[in-house]
């Protein structure tokens, strides 16, 4: 196998090695077994980098597993990240234009882990994709759409808007939206309950393939929610289009508003 350098820009994230095509391999739910083309990254660390230019440049995350946190703060915004790497201290971790760059001393591979971000505003630009872990997002405030998936882990996302779309995609996980604006909404599971509640959207598509979904107190002009096992719970939210379907469960609608109809 022929060397690697010893830097990459993971374009929208994580790690040199696999925008340069070569393997990794993470333990179960994020475990401790990191493997990159064979070198084992039994290493870890956590760095804590200032990012003056979040609210411009945005962050797009791109992990094979850890958990993903964004949370609002009064002091200046900062990116928090656990880097895995072969030998302590070996690897490094730098923001720089909306992309997490890592860099390592000895030209051996290193991948990054649980990130949180702190936030103090508007983000120009977002996405978030982790293979395994679950994703919370608190406050976050995003000015274009907002793409969120995670292969096996659950999505909450509360107290936020975003001016574009908004798309949601997990695995296997429940997901639960609180109190968010957006303009067109898309969540999906596999396997997994989907709650969303005080969500305010043009037309709403809620999927999975196993698992209730419950909406409430949501304004939206259109709903298409669609379950293959599992019931379609709506209460008191104010619709004028609705398509609610499940394989294997009950659909209840109970509302008090006005100007709704099932199509």
């Amino acid at each position: 196998m022929t060397n690697r350098p010893s830097s990459s820009v993971l374009g929208l994230s994580l790690l040199a090695a696999i925008s340069a095509g070569c393997s990794l391999h993470v333990g179960c739910a994020g475990g401790s077994s990191w493997n990159v083309n064979g070198v084992r990254l039994t290493e870890q660390h956590t760095e804590v980098l200032a990012a003056p230019s979040l609210g411009a440049d945005g962050i797009a995350i791109d992990i094979p597993a850890g958990q993903v946190r964004f949370e609002s703060t009064t002091g200046a915004p900062s990116i928090e990240v656990v880097v895995h790497e072969k030998t302590k201290g070996d690897a490094s971790v730098r923001y720089e234009r909306g992309a997490l760059v890592v860099t390592t001393k000895s030209g051996e591979p290193a991948a990054l882990g649980d990130v949180l971000v702190r936030t103090n505003g508007p983000l120009a630009k977002a996405s978030i994709d982790t293979g395994a872990g679950d994703v919370s997002l608190n406050g976050l405030q995003v000015q274009a759409g907002l793409r969120v998936d995670s292969g096996a882990g659950g999505v909450l996302f509360s107290d936020g808007s975003v001016q574009g779309d908004l798309s949601i995609e997990s695995g296997a996980g429940d997901v639960e939206l609180a109190r968010v604006k957006c303009a067109d909404l898309k969540l999906s599971s596999g396997a997994g309950d989907i709650r969303i509640a005080a969500v305010e959207a043009r037309k709403a598509e809620l999927d999975s393939g196993a698992g209730d979904l419950r909406l409430s107190n949501c304004t939206l002009v259109e709903i298409d929610a669609d379950t293959g096992v599992g019931d379609v719970d709506v209460v008191d939210c104010t619709y004028q289009k609705s398509d609610f379907d499940t394989g294997v469960g009950d659909v209840r609608v109970r509302s008090d508003a006005a100007h709704k109809s099932n199509g």
